[in-house]
C-alpha cells in the first residue's frame, strides 16, 4: 500500500467522520441526502481498496456492500426517513475507518496505539452512554416493586444528550448501552494482556485498559440487559472452549456451573416467589413481542429476498404492531436480511467469519498481536452473541466499534504473517 495512498485515506477520514457520524449537522437542502450518500460510499470504496491484499475477505465485503447500496438506492424515495440515511452513512464510515486501522498498523508500536485509541474511544462512549442512558431496574420484573402494577415508564439520566441520533428526549437505550459494552469488553480485556508485553509505556496502557475493562463489565452489570448477560455467558463459555479445550478439567467446570446455577435459581424462587413468577411472566412476554418482530421481519425478507428493502427503513411500510416504534429486528442475522437481502447477509457472514477465523489464527501466536487478536475476534463474537435476540443495527453510531475491531484483526494478521 503506497503512502501517499493511504495518507490520502487518513485525510478523507478526518474530514468525512462528522458528517458521517452526524449527517443532520449539515444544513438541509435538496441535495443534502445525495451529498452525504456520495461521501459514505467514497469511504466505502476507499475501504474496499484499503483491504484488497485480503483477497477473501474483500470479495465477501463488495458483495456486502454492493447489496446494501443498491438496495437502499433502489428503496430510497425522499420522503424517507432520515434514520436511513444515518444508517447508510454510519456503514461508510465503518468500513473506511477499518480499512485505515488495517492498513496504518503495520508495526506492532502502531498496533498498541491503534488499539489504544479504540480503548479510549470505548471509555468515552461508556460514559457518555451511562449517563444518558435511562435504566430501568424493574423490567426485570416487569412490576412496580411497590404497587405491583406494570412499570412501563423509565428512571430519567443523568443528563439528556439530546445529539442527532438518538430519541427525540436524548435517552440512551439500555440495551443498546449493554450490548456496546459487551462489545467492547473483551478487546479492551486484550490489550490489556497485550500492555503486559510491552517494554514502553507499560503503566499508561495497562491503566488505560485496565479501567475501560472494569468499566465495561460493569456496565453489562447494571444495564440489566438480558441480551447483553446472556451473551456474556456464551462469550464466556466460547473462550473457555477455545483457550483450555482439551483439559480434563473442563468438563467437570461446566457441570459444577450448571449445578450451582440450577441450584441458586431454586434458592432465589424459595425465597422470592412472587418475584421470580413476575420475572418469568416479563420473560414471556419479551419474547412474544420478539416473535411479533421477527415475523415482521421474516415478512419484509419475503418480499424482497435477494437485495432487501434498503438499509433501516425499518419504519417503512405495514407493521404488525402499531403500538410502540422499534428501532430494529432484534436479530442481527435477520436485520442485515432485511438491509441488505440474502445477497448481502451471505456476503456479512463470509465476511466476519472470515475475519473471526483470521484472528483465531492470529490469537494463537505469542506476542503483542496475539493479544490483541484475541480481543478484537472474541469482541466480534460477543456482538453476534448478542445479536441472537437483539442487535446493534447496521451503520448505528456504537457499531463503528465493530468494523475497528476488524481492523485490528487485519492489522495483527499481516503482523503475524
Amino acid at each position: 500500500m503506497s503512502a501517499p495512498l493511504l495518507s490520502s485515506a487518513i485525510v478523507y477520514l478526518v474530514l468525512s467522520t462528522p458528517v458521517l457520524l452526524f449527517p443532520d449537522v449539515l444544513p438541509e437542502t435538496p441535495w443534502r441526502t445525495e451529498v452525504i450518500a456520495a461521501i459514505a460510499v467514497v469511504g466505502m470504496a476507499i475501504g474496499v481498496v484499503l483491504v484488497r491484499e485480503w483477497k477473501a475477505a474483500c470479495a465477501a465485503l463488495v458483495v456486502f456492500l454492493l447489496s446494501l447500496v443498491v438496495s437502499w438506492a433502489i428503496a430510497w424515495k425522499p420522503w424517507d426517513e432520515v434514520g436511513s440515511l444515518r444508517h447508510f452513512s454510519g456503514v461508510g464510515l465503518g468500513v473506511l475507518a477499518m480499512g485505515v486501522t488495517a492498513q496504518w498498523a503495520r508495526t506492532s508500536a502502531r498496533l498498541m496505539h491503534a488499539a489504544q485509541i479504540v480503548v479510549l474511544g470505548a471509555v468515552t462512549v461508556l460514559v457518555i452512554g451511562w449517563l444518558g442512558a435511562a435504566v430501568n431496574p424493574n423490567k426485570l420484573t416487569g412490576a412496580d416493586t411497590a404497587t405491583g402494577a406494570p412499570d412501563l415508564e423509565s428512571p430519567t439520566p443523568v443528563l439528556s444528550l439530546r445529539l442527532p441520533g438518538l430519541s427525540p428526549d436524548g435517552l440512551v437505550n439500555s440495551n443498546a448501552l449493554g450490548g456496546t459494552a459487551l462489545l467492547v469488553l473483551p478487546l479492551c480485556v486484550g490489550v490489556y494482556a497485550a500492555g503486559r508485553l510491552l517494554a514502553h509505556r507499560r503503566g499508561p496502557t495497562l491503566l488505560l485498559a485496565g479501567t475501560a475493562s472494569t468499566l465495561a463489565a460493569v456496565v453489562v452489570a447494571l444495564s440489566f440487559s438480558r441480551s447483553a448477560w446472556l451473551a456474556s455467558g456464551l462469550t464466556a463459555l466460547v473462550f473457555l472452549m477455545r483457550r483450555f479445550r482439551g483439559r480434563r478439567w473442563l468438563p467437570a467446570l461446566f457441570a459444577a456451573v450448571l449445578v450451582a446455577g440450577l441450584g441458586g435459581a431454586w434458592v432465589i424462587r424459595a425465597a422470592s416467589p412472587v418475584a421470580v413468577e413476575r420475572a418469568v411472566v416479563a420473560v414471556e412476554e419479551t419474547l412474544r413481542w420478539r416473535v411479533m418482530i421477527w415475523q415482521d421481519g421474516l415478512d419484509r425478507v419475503r418480499n424482497a429476498p435477494w437485495l432487501g428493502s434498503g438499509i433501516n427503513r425499518v419504519h417503512s411500510g405495514p407493521r404488525t404492531y402499531s403500538t410502540f416504534r422499534i428501532v430494529h429486528f432484534h436479530n442481527v442475522a435477520l436485520q442485515v436480511a432485511v438491509d441488505a437481502g440474502l445477497v448481502g447477509l451471505t456476503g456479512y457472514a463470509l465476511f466476519f467469519g472470515w475475519i473471526v477465523l483470521a484472528g483465531d489464527r492470529t490469537a494463537r501466536r505469542p506476542g503483542e498481536a496475539g493479544h490483541v487478536a484475541a480481543g478484537a475476534s472474541l469482541s466480534l463474537v460477543a456482538v453476534h452473541l448478542f445479536g441472537i435476540g437483539d442487535t446493534i443495527a447496521l451503520g448505528a453510531k456504537v457499531g463503528l466499534f465493530q468494523w475497528l475491531s476488524a481492523g485490528l484483526i487485519l492489522a495483527a494478521t499481516r503482523l503475524d504473517r
